[in-house]
Protein backbone atom coordinates (compact mmCIF):
# COMPACT_ATOMS: atom_id res chain seq x y z
CA UNK A 1 0.00 0.00 0.00
CA UNK A 2 1.13 3.38 -0.93
CA UNK A 3 2.24 5.98 1.91
CA UNK A 4 -0.25 9.14 1.85
CA UNK A 5 1.32 12.14 0.53
CA UNK A 6 3.26 14.33 2.65
CA UNK A 7 1.65 17.13 3.91
CA UNK A 8 4.17 19.93 4.08
CA UNK A 9 7.76 19.76 1.98
CA UNK A 10 10.27 22.16 3.67
CA UNK A 11 12.31 23.61 1.34
CA UNK A 12 15.89 25.48 2.35
CA UNK A 13 19.13 26.43 2.00
CA UNK A 14 21.95 24.30 3.54
CA UNK A 15 23.68 27.03 5.48
CA UNK A 16 20.07 27.88 6.75
CA UNK A 17 20.49 25.00 9.63
CA UNK A 18 23.84 24.34 10.36
CA UNK A 19 23.59 24.02 14.17
CA UNK A 20 24.79 26.85 16.21
CA UNK A 21 27.57 26.30 19.12
CA UNK A 22 26.65 23.96 21.76
CA UNK A 23 22.90 23.13 19.76
CA UNK A 24 21.98 19.53 18.49
CA UNK A 25 20.24 20.86 16.06
CA UNK A 26 19.99 23.45 13.21
CA UNK A 27 17.45 26.85 13.64
CA UNK A 28 15.48 25.50 10.31
CA UNK A 29 15.15 21.67 12.01
CA UNK A 30 13.95 23.22 15.17
CA UNK A 31 10.96 24.94 13.19
CA UNK A 32 9.88 22.39 11.70
CA UNK A 33 10.02 19.65 14.96
CA UNK A 34 7.88 22.47 16.50
CA UNK A 35 5.93 23.30 13.36
CA UNK A 36 5.07 19.75 13.08
CA UNK A 37 3.64 19.94 17.29
CA UNK A 38 1.62 23.12 17.00
CA UNK A 39 0.08 21.38 13.43
CA UNK A 40 -0.63 17.90 15.23
CA UNK A 41 -2.66 20.22 18.17
CA UNK A 42 -4.56 22.32 15.28
CA UNK A 43 -5.79 19.30 12.75
CA UNK A 44 -6.79 17.54 15.94
CA UNK A 45 -7.21 13.88 14.52
CA UNK A 46 -3.81 13.52 13.18
CA UNK A 47 -0.09 14.41 13.01
CA UNK A 48 1.01 16.34 10.09
CA UNK A 49 3.80 14.57 7.81
CA UNK A 50 6.60 17.00 7.31
CA UNK A 51 9.12 16.37 4.81
CA UNK A 52 12.91 17.86 5.43
CA UNK A 53 15.63 15.94 2.89
CA UNK A 54 19.05 16.89 4.62
CA UNK A 55 21.06 14.95 1.95
CA UNK A 56 19.59 17.15 -0.68
CA UNK A 57 20.34 20.49 1.60
CA UNK A 58 23.93 18.98 1.71
CA UNK A 59 23.69 18.44 -2.03
CA UNK A 60 23.73 14.77 -2.13
CA UNK A 61 21.69 14.83 -5.57
CA UNK A 62 18.38 14.09 -6.74
CA UNK A 63 16.82 10.89 -6.59
CA UNK A 64 13.08 9.53 -8.23
CA UNK A 65 11.86 9.07 -4.78
CA UNK A 66 12.47 12.92 -4.57
CA UNK A 67 10.95 13.67 -7.54
CA UNK A 68 7.89 12.41 -6.51
CA UNK A 69 7.81 13.43 -2.97
CA UNK A 70 8.29 17.23 -4.19
CA UNK A 71 5.29 16.77 -6.41
CA UNK A 72 3.07 15.02 -4.29
CA UNK A 73 3.57 17.32 -1.44
CA UNK A 74 0.09 19.14 -0.15
CA UNK A 75 2.07 22.31 0.71
CA UNK A 76 5.57 24.30 -0.24
CA UNK A 77 6.78 25.65 3.19
CA UNK A 78 10.19 27.59 1.80
CA UNK A 79 12.86 29.40 3.73
CA UNK A 80 13.36 32.31 1.80
CA UNK A 81 16.93 33.94 2.53
CA UNK A 82 20.15 35.06 1.19
CA UNK A 83 21.28 31.36 0.63
CA UNK A 84 17.74 30.07 -0.66
CA UNK A 85 18.03 32.74 -3.55
CA UNK A 86 21.43 31.49 -4.45
CA UNK A 87 20.68 27.49 -4.21
CA UNK A 88 20.54 25.46 -7.69
CA UNK A 89 18.66 23.16 -5.56
CA UNK A 90 16.01 25.07 -3.77
CA UNK A 91 14.84 26.62 -7.41
CA UNK A 92 14.70 23.03 -8.49
CA UNK A 93 12.38 22.26 -5.63
CA UNK A 94 9.95 25.18 -6.38
CA UNK A 95 9.85 24.61 -9.80
CA UNK A 96 8.96 20.61 -9.15
CA UNK A 97 6.21 21.58 -6.97
CA UNK A 98 4.92 24.50 -8.88
CA UNK A 99 4.60 21.70 -12.03
CA UNK A 100 2.36 19.74 -9.99
CA UNK A 101 -0.12 22.88 -9.45
CA UNK A 102 -1.28 23.40 -12.58
CA UNK A 103 -4.99 22.30 -11.40
CA UNK A 104 -4.45 24.86 -8.45
CA UNK A 105 -3.59 28.14 -7.19
CA UNK A 106 -0.01 27.72 -5.98
CA UNK A 107 -0.64 30.80 -4.12
CA UNK A 108 -3.09 28.61 -1.66
CA UNK A 109 -0.41 25.88 -1.38
CA UNK A 110 3.09 27.85 -1.12
CA UNK A 111 4.69 29.36 1.94
CA UNK A 112 7.23 31.71 2.57
CA UNK A 113 9.00 32.04 5.45
CA UNK A 114 11.46 34.96 5.71
CA UNK A 115 14.54 34.82 7.44
CA UNK A 116 15.55 38.86 6.39
CA UNK A 117 15.12 41.42 4.80
CA UNK A 118 15.14 40.71 1.17
CA UNK A 119 14.57 42.89 -1.95
CA UNK A 120 11.33 40.97 -3.51
CA UNK A 121 12.04 41.79 -6.89
CA UNK A 122 15.13 39.27 -6.27
CA UNK A 123 11.98 36.26 -5.24
CA UNK A 124 11.32 33.87 -7.94
CA UNK A 125 9.19 36.14 -10.14
CA UNK A 126 6.06 32.95 -9.20
CA UNK A 127 6.71 34.09 -5.44
CA UNK A 128 6.71 37.91 -5.46
CA UNK A 129 2.70 38.27 -4.81
CA UNK A 130 2.73 35.90 -1.73
CA UNK A 131 3.04 37.68 1.57
CA UNK A 132 5.34 35.85 3.56
CA UNK A 133 5.84 35.18 7.15
CA UNK A 134 8.49 37.28 8.91
CA UNK A 135 10.94 35.41 11.11
CA UNK A 136 12.78 38.72 11.58
CA UNK A 137 12.79 41.82 14.08
CA UNK A 138 14.40 45.13 13.66
CA UNK A 139 13.95 48.01 16.01
CA UNK A 140 14.13 51.48 14.73
CA UNK A 141 17.70 52.07 15.98
CA UNK A 142 18.78 48.61 14.75
CA UNK A 143 21.26 48.61 11.68
CA UNK A 144 20.98 44.45 11.20
CA UNK A 145 17.90 42.59 11.28
CA UNK A 146 17.71 39.87 14.07
CA UNK A 147 16.75 36.17 13.23
CA UNK A 148 13.91 35.21 15.68
CA UNK A 149 14.56 32.10 17.81
CA UNK A 150 18.22 32.45 17.17
CA UNK A 151 20.20 30.37 18.15
CA UNK A 152 17.63 28.17 19.93
CA UNK A 153 13.92 29.84 20.82
CA UNK A 154 13.22 31.09 24.17
CA UNK A 155 9.86 29.45 25.77
CA UNK A 156 8.18 32.96 26.22
CA UNK A 157 4.43 32.80 25.48
CA UNK A 158 5.08 36.43 24.49
CA UNK A 159 7.85 35.79 22.27
CA UNK A 160 7.07 37.05 18.37
CA UNK A 161 8.75 33.70 17.28
CA UNK A 162 5.87 31.35 18.95
CA UNK A 163 3.34 33.87 17.86
CA UNK A 164 4.09 33.70 14.27
CA UNK A 165 4.87 29.79 14.38
CA UNK A 166 1.39 29.82 15.29
CA UNK A 167 0.00 32.37 12.96
CA UNK A 168 2.34 29.56 9.89
CA UNK A 169 0.38 26.64 11.23
CA UNK A 170 -3.17 28.29 11.64
CA UNK A 171 -2.33 28.67 8.03
CA UNK A 172 -0.99 25.56 6.83
CA UNK A 173 -3.59 23.61 8.58
CA UNK A 174 -6.48 25.88 7.38
CA UNK A 175 -4.97 24.94 3.41
CA UNK A 176 -4.94 21.33 4.48
CA UNK A 177 -8.62 20.99 6.13
CA UNK A 178 -9.49 23.13 2.93
CA UNK A 179 -8.21 21.20 0.97
CA UNK A 180 -10.83 18.67 0.69
CA UNK A 181 -13.55 20.57 0.56
CA UNK A 182 -15.89 21.80 -1.89
CA UNK A 183 -14.81 25.36 -2.79
CA UNK A 184 -15.88 28.18 -1.15
CA UNK A 185 -17.23 31.02 -1.75
CA UNK A 186 -14.51 34.29 -1.86
CA UNK A 187 -13.63 36.01 1.56
CA UNK A 188 -14.06 39.34 2.53
CA UNK A 189 -10.93 41.34 2.66
CA UNK A 190 -9.96 43.79 5.34
CA UNK A 191 -7.21 46.38 3.98
CA UNK A 192 -4.44 47.05 6.41
CA UNK A 193 -1.86 49.90 5.93
CA UNK A 194 1.58 49.12 5.46
CA UNK A 195 3.45 50.09 8.61
CA UNK A 196 6.81 51.98 9.79
CA UNK A 197 9.57 49.36 10.77
CA UNK A 198 8.60 50.03 14.14
CA UNK A 199 5.06 48.50 13.89
CA UNK A 200 5.91 45.41 12.01
CA UNK A 201 5.27 42.87 14.97
CA UNK A 202 1.85 44.76 15.64
CA UNK A 203 0.90 44.90 12.20
CA UNK A 204 1.69 41.20 11.81
CA UNK A 205 -0.54 40.48 15.04
CA UNK A 206 -3.31 41.92 13.55
CA UNK A 207 -2.95 40.69 9.90
CA UNK A 208 -3.01 37.34 11.70
CA UNK A 209 -5.92 38.20 13.94
CA UNK A 210 -7.81 39.38 10.83
CA UNK A 211 -6.98 35.51 8.89
CA UNK A 212 -8.27 33.55 12.02
CA UNK A 213 -11.24 35.07 12.18
CA UNK A 214 -11.58 34.32 8.42
CA UNK A 215 -10.56 37.49 6.55
CA UNK A 216 -8.26 38.04 3.54
CA UNK A 217 -5.82 41.09 4.26
CA UNK A 218 -5.16 43.39 1.35
CA UNK A 219 -2.56 44.10 0.03
CA UNK A 220 -1.41 40.74 -0.73
CA UNK A 221 2.17 42.11 -1.12
CA UNK A 222 4.26 45.51 -0.71
CA UNK A 223 2.48 48.48 -2.92
CA UNK A 224 5.55 49.36 -5.63
CA UNK A 225 7.14 52.47 -4.16
CA UNK A 226 9.36 53.48 -6.98
CA UNK A 227 7.06 55.05 -8.79
CA UNK A 228 3.52 57.30 -8.21
CA UNK A 229 1.29 56.68 -10.34
CA UNK A 230 1.92 52.51 -9.90
CA UNK A 231 2.02 53.04 -5.79
CA UNK A 232 -1.20 54.70 -5.96
CA UNK A 233 -3.21 53.00 -8.27
CA UNK A 234 -2.51 49.38 -6.22
CA UNK A 235 -2.97 51.14 -3.25
CA UNK A 236 -7.02 52.26 -4.36
CA UNK A 237 -7.42 48.72 -5.82
CA UNK A 238 -6.97 47.10 -2.50
CA UNK A 239 -8.80 49.81 -0.93
CA UNK A 240 -12.19 49.16 -3.10
CA UNK A 241 -11.55 45.36 -2.26
CA UNK A 242 -11.92 46.16 1.15
CA UNK A 243 -14.95 46.03 3.96
CA UNK A 244 -13.14 47.82 6.64
CA UNK A 245 -9.84 50.43 6.78
CA UNK A 246 -6.86 49.72 9.44
CA UNK A 247 -4.16 51.67 9.94
CA UNK A 248 -1.27 51.08 12.70
CA UNK A 249 0.38 54.13 13.52
CA UNK A 250 4.29 54.73 15.39
CA UNK A 251 5.93 57.74 16.73
CA UNK A 252 7.79 58.22 13.62
CA UNK A 253 6.41 59.13 9.97
CA UNK A 254 8.67 57.03 8.81
CA UNK A 255 10.01 57.45 4.78
CA UNK A 256 8.49 59.47 2.06
CA UNK A 257 9.09 58.85 -1.65
CA UNK A 258 11.64 60.30 -3.72
CA UNK A 259 8.39 61.33 -5.98
CA UNK A 260 6.16 62.93 -3.38
CA UNK A 261 6.65 65.34 -0.35
CA UNK A 262 4.11 63.66 1.71
CA UNK A 263 5.12 60.21 3.79
CA UNK A 264 3.72 56.66 2.65
CA UNK A 265 1.78 56.55 5.82
CA UNK A 266 0.33 59.98 5.03
CA UNK A 267 -0.39 58.98 1.64
CA UNK A 268 -2.30 55.90 2.93
CA UNK A 269 -4.33 57.88 5.42
CA UNK A 270 -5.53 60.70 2.46
CA UNK A 271 -6.51 57.64 0.36
CA UNK A 272 -8.22 55.54 3.20
CA UNK A 273 -9.95 59.11 4.23
CA UNK A 274 -11.12 59.04 0.68
CA UNK A 275 -12.74 56.29 0.64
CA UNK A 276 -14.56 56.41 3.75
CA UNK A 277 -15.86 59.46 1.93
CA UNK A 278 -16.65 58.42 -1.08
CA UNK A 279 -18.48 54.98 -0.26
CA UNK A 280 -18.53 54.91 3.35
CA UNK A 281 -15.38 52.40 4.22
CA UNK A 282 -14.89 52.25 7.98
CA UNK A 283 -11.39 53.15 8.87
CA UNK A 284 -9.98 51.80 12.21
CA UNK A 285 -6.47 53.63 13.25
CA UNK A 286 -4.21 52.82 16.34
CA UNK A 287 -1.68 54.50 18.35
CA UNK A 288 -0.06 53.54 21.45
CA UNK A 289 -1.02 54.98 24.81
CA UNK A 290 2.79 55.55 24.83
CA UNK A 291 3.30 57.74 21.94
CA UNK A 292 5.44 61.21 23.32
CA UNK A 293 2.68 63.68 21.15
CA UNK A 294 4.90 66.14 22.57
CA UNK A 295 8.37 64.55 20.45
CA UNK A 296 6.38 64.49 17.30
CA UNK A 297 7.34 67.42 15.10
CA UNK A 298 5.50 67.29 12.20
CA UNK A 299 2.29 69.29 12.91
CA UNK A 300 0.62 67.18 9.93
CA UNK A 301 1.68 63.72 11.76
CA UNK A 302 0.67 65.22 15.16
CA UNK A 303 -3.09 65.99 13.50
CA UNK A 304 -2.90 62.65 12.24
CA UNK A 305 -2.17 61.19 15.28
CA UNK A 306 -5.13 62.75 17.43
CA UNK A 307 -7.50 62.64 15.09
CA UNK A 308 -11.15 61.28 15.68
CA UNK A 309 -10.72 57.95 13.96
CA UNK A 310 -7.50 57.24 16.34
CA UNK A 311 -7.64 54.67 19.10
CA UNK A 312 -4.90 55.17 21.71
CA UNK A 313 -5.17 52.39 23.68
CA UNK A 314 -3.08 48.41 24.09
CA UNK A 315 -2.95 46.34 20.57
CA UNK A 316 -4.72 43.50 22.30
CA UNK A 317 -7.02 46.00 23.10
CA UNK A 318 -7.91 47.29 19.32
CA UNK A 319 -7.59 43.95 18.13
CA UNK A 320 -10.88 43.70 20.05
CA UNK A 321 -12.46 46.48 17.74
CA UNK A 322 -11.06 44.86 14.77
CA UNK A 323 -13.04 41.84 15.73
CA UNK A 324 -16.21 44.13 16.66
CA UNK A 325 -16.02 45.97 13.55
CA UNK A 326 -15.45 43.02 11.49
CA UNK A 327 -18.36 41.37 12.99
CA UNK A 328 -20.99 43.87 12.17
CA UNK A 329 -19.55 43.91 8.72
CA UNK A 330 -20.28 40.56 8.36
CA UNK A 331 -23.77 40.66 9.61
CA UNK A 332 -24.64 43.40 7.41
CA UNK A 333 -28.07 43.09 5.36
CA UNK A 334 -28.79 45.82 2.67
CA UNK A 335 -30.60 48.66 4.32
CA UNK A 336 -34.33 49.15 4.60
CA UNK A 337 -35.11 52.44 1.90
CA UNK A 338 -38.11 54.28 3.53
CA UNK A 339 -40.52 56.49 1.76
CA UNK A 340 -39.15 60.23 1.37
CA UNK A 341 -35.44 58.80 2.65
CA UNK A 342 -32.58 60.63 1.29
CA UNK A 343 -30.53 58.50 -1.27
CA UNK A 344 -26.88 59.29 0.34
CA UNK A 345 -25.80 55.93 -0.99
CA UNK A 346 -23.37 53.78 1.64
CA UNK A 347 -22.18 56.42 3.41
CA UNK A 348 -24.57 57.57 6.09
CA UNK A 349 -24.72 61.88 6.61
CA UNK A 350 -25.25 62.94 10.23
CA UNK A 351 -26.22 66.11 11.89
CA UNK A 352 -24.34 67.56 14.73
CA UNK A 353 -26.36 69.53 16.38
CA UNK A 354 -24.22 71.71 19.03
CA UNK A 355 -24.57 75.34 21.00
CA UNK A 356 -22.04 77.48 20.21
CA UNK A 357 -20.35 76.72 23.73
CA UNK A 358 -19.93 73.21 22.44
CA UNK A 359 -18.55 73.64 18.81
CA UNK A 360 -15.46 72.71 19.90
CA UNK A 361 -16.40 69.77 20.84
CA UNK A 362 -19.17 69.32 17.96
CA UNK A 363 -16.02 69.80 15.26
CA UNK A 364 -14.34 66.51 17.31
CA UNK A 365 -17.64 64.73 16.40
CA UNK A 366 -17.14 65.76 12.67
CA UNK A 367 -13.42 63.79 12.34
CA UNK A 368 -14.93 61.03 14.20
CA UNK A 369 -17.18 60.28 12.17
CA UNK A 370 -15.61 61.07 9.26
CA UNK A 371 -12.85 58.01 10.29
CA UNK A 372 -16.14 55.91 10.02
CA UNK A 373 -16.86 56.46 6.63
CA UNK A 374 -19.70 58.91 7.61
CA UNK A 375 -19.94 62.40 6.16
CA UNK A 376 -21.83 65.24 8.55
CA UNK A 377 -22.52 68.49 9.22
CA UNK A 378 -22.65 71.52 12.11
CA UNK A 379 -25.44 74.06 12.15
CA UNK A 380 -24.45 77.45 10.31
CA UNK A 381 -23.34 79.61 12.90
CA UNK A 382 -26.36 82.18 13.52
CA UNK A 383 -25.90 85.92 12.52
CA UNK A 384 -27.36 88.86 15.06
CA UNK A 385 -29.46 89.45 11.64
CA UNK A 386 -30.78 86.31 11.11
CA UNK A 387 -34.36 86.25 11.78
CA UNK A 388 -35.68 82.76 13.98
CA UNK A 389 -37.68 81.56 10.55
CA UNK A 390 -34.58 81.57 9.22
CA UNK A 391 -33.18 79.82 11.88
CA UNK A 392 -35.36 77.13 11.64
CA UNK A 393 -35.61 76.78 8.09
CA UNK A 394 -31.86 75.78 7.75
CA UNK A 395 -32.29 73.27 11.09
CA UNK A 396 -34.88 71.67 8.59
CA UNK A 397 -32.52 71.82 5.65
CA UNK A 398 -30.04 69.63 7.78
CA UNK A 399 -32.73 67.53 9.18
CA UNK A 400 -34.00 66.47 5.92
CA UNK A 401 -30.77 65.90 4.23
CA UNK A 402 -29.27 63.47 7.19
CA UNK A 403 -29.77 59.77 8.03
CA UNK A 404 -29.12 60.82 12.03
CA UNK A 405 -28.80 63.21 14.49
CA UNK A 406 -25.89 63.66 16.90
CA UNK A 407 -26.75 66.58 20.15
CA UNK A 408 -23.94 67.56 21.57
CA UNK A 409 -24.56 67.59 25.19
CA UNK A 410 -21.75 69.52 26.57
CA UNK A 411 -21.89 72.68 28.84
CA UNK A 412 -25.18 73.43 27.10
CA UNK A 413 -28.52 73.06 29.49
CA UNK A 414 -30.05 69.67 29.61
CA UNK A 415 -33.41 71.85 28.17
CA UNK A 416 -31.57 72.58 25.35
CA UNK A 417 -31.20 69.18 24.35
CA UNK A 418 -34.67 67.93 24.59
CA UNK A 419 -36.25 71.06 22.85
CA UNK A 420 -33.69 69.74 19.75
CA UNK A 421 -34.88 66.49 20.03
CA UNK A 422 -38.46 67.56 19.77
CA UNK A 423 -37.48 70.14 17.17
CA UNK A 424 -36.39 66.92 15.06
CA UNK A 425 -38.64 64.66 16.02
CA UNK A 426 -41.47 66.75 14.32
CA UNK A 427 -39.90 67.86 11.36
CA UNK A 428 -39.24 64.33 10.46
CA UNK A 429 -42.30 63.35 11.70
CA UNK A 430 -44.01 65.14 8.75
CA UNK A 431 -41.63 63.46 6.24
CA UNK A 432 -42.89 60.11 7.83
CA UNK A 433 -39.43 59.19 8.38
CA UNK A 434 -38.08 57.81 11.47
CA UNK A 435 -35.64 59.64 13.91
CA UNK A 436 -31.96 58.11 14.86
CA UNK A 437 -30.38 60.06 17.51
CA UNK A 438 -27.40 59.77 19.49
CA UNK A 439 -26.76 62.03 22.71
CA UNK A 440 -23.44 62.58 23.15
CA UNK A 441 -22.86 63.30 26.95
CA UNK A 442 -19.77 65.09 26.94
CA UNK A 443 -17.84 67.33 29.85
CA UNK A 444 -18.09 68.84 32.49
CA UNK A 445 -18.94 65.63 34.42
CA UNK A 446 -20.94 67.28 37.20
CA UNK A 447 -24.71 68.55 35.28
CA UNK A 448 -27.86 67.00 34.91
CA UNK A 449 -29.15 64.08 33.22
CA UNK A 450 -30.47 64.31 30.29
CA UNK A 451 -33.89 61.90 30.46
CA UNK A 452 -34.17 61.02 27.10
CA UNK A 453 -34.65 56.88 26.33
CA UNK A 454 -37.05 54.92 23.82
CA UNK A 455 -36.11 53.36 20.61
CA UNK A 456 -34.28 55.05 18.22
CA UNK A 457 -32.23 57.06 21.16
CA UNK A 458 -28.82 56.07 22.09
CA UNK A 459 -26.88 58.01 25.13
CA UNK A 460 -23.26 58.06 24.72
CA UNK A 461 -21.22 58.81 28.04
CA UNK A 462 -18.33 61.01 27.55
CA UNK A 463 -18.17 62.91 30.27
CA UNK A 464 -15.08 61.69 31.05
CA UNK A 465 -13.80 63.08 28.21
CA UNK A 466 -14.92 62.45 24.53
CA UNK A 467 -13.69 58.80 22.91
CA UNK A 468 -13.97 59.15 18.66
CA UNK A 469 -14.85 54.91 18.95
CA UNK A 470 -17.89 55.43 20.88
CA UNK A 471 -19.50 56.57 17.64
CA UNK A 472 -18.92 53.33 15.54
CA UNK A 473 -22.29 51.74 16.65
CA UNK A 474 -24.59 54.62 16.22
CA UNK A 475 -22.32 54.68 12.10
CA UNK A 476 -22.77 51.37 11.90
CA UNK A 477 -26.89 51.25 12.61
CA UNK A 478 -27.49 53.94 10.37
CA UNK A 479 -25.73 52.32 7.53
CA UNK A 480 -27.82 49.17 7.97
CA UNK A 481 -30.80 51.45 8.22
CA UNK A 482 -31.60 49.81 11.40
CA UNK A 483 -35.13 50.76 13.17
CA UNK A 484 -33.40 51.35 16.20
CA UNK A 485 -29.39 52.24 17.87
Amino acid sequence: MAAPPWDVFVSYAHADDEPPAGATKGWVTTLADELRKVLRRKLGVREARIFMDHQLAGNKGVTAELLATVRASRALLLLMSPGYRRSSWCQWELVRFLEAQTERNHRDHVFVLETEPLDRAGWPPALQELIPIRFWHRDFEDKAPRLMGFPVPKLDEDNPYWRNLNELAHLIARQLEDAEEPPREPRAKVWLAEPTEDLLDEHESVAATLRQQGFDVVPAAPLPRDGREPYLRDLQVGLEQAILGVQLLGPKEGHRPTWRERSFVALQAEAADEAARARGLRVLRWRSRDVDLDRVTSADYRALLTGGSVLAQGIEEFKQEIRRACDQRAKATPPVVLPGAPQVGAAPHVYVNAEAVDRDLGRRVLDALAGFGATSALPPLVAPHDAPDQIRRAQQEQLEACDGVVLVYGQAPAGWVHSQWAFARRTLAELRRPLRTAVLDGPPPEKPPVDLRGPGILTLDCRAGFEPRVLGDFVETLRLGAAHA
